[in-house]
């Protein structure tokens, strides 16, 4: 059982590390010049060479590929340029919305999901068991084209991006509201 604990953390650790590489490699290979893109195109060359070096975008690709992953290893995610603050404090303003309704979620599918197994394995081979598997896909297939659909039709109707806070989601729910009006 160590054995098996062992190699599964190998292979858990190797899958990690080429995804850091990948991310990495996907990022640097972005055409544009990125302290170009911060600073405009009227931008003077001694405030991009300043810019550059402050963020190291002049340093070679294995040294910055090591900063970014020291980084990701402290939890020091850098500044957002969008929103002028901290990365880490933004996903954390996130998470006290998002971890909630990932449990509610969770909690929803196992109310759902336990019974239907039970039902399911109590009459295996028979057309509990078939039911039960079919509603188990079916439901899958039209819970992700709905919140599809959904989610895109609000998107066109709206042409906003998707709410950031409770108080948007809100404004957000109002506006959903008049534009079902509107049909």
């Amino acid at each position: 059982m160590l054995e098996f604990l062992s190699r599964r953390l190998a292979a858990a650790l190797v899958t990690l590390a080429l995804a850091t590489v990948v991310v990495f490699a996907v990022v640097e290979v972005l055409p544009g010049d990125p302290a170009l893109v911060m600073l405009g195109t009227d931008a003077r060359p001694d405030t991009l060479a300043a810019l550059r070096a402050s963020y190291g975008f002049d340093q070679p690709l294995a040294v910055r590929y090591l900063r970014w992953i020291g980084g990701l290893l402290t939890f020091d995610l850098g500044n957002s340029h969008a929103y002028g603050t901290s990365v880490a404090k933004l996903i954390g303003d996130r998470l006290q919305v998002t971890l909630p309704l990932a449990a509610l979620a969770l909690c929803w599918a196992m109310l759902v999901a336990i019974p239907l197994g039970v039902f399911a394995a109590w009459k295996h081979g028979g057309p509990g068991d078939w039911g039960g598997r079919h509603f188990a896909a079916t439901s899958s297939i039209v819970d992700d084209r709905s919140s599809f659909a959904a989610r895109a039709k609000y998107l066109s109707a709206m042409s906003w991006s998707v709410s950031r806070t409770l108080s948007d989601i809100a404004a957000s729910a109002r506006c959903w509201h008049s534009a079902a009006r509107l049909r």
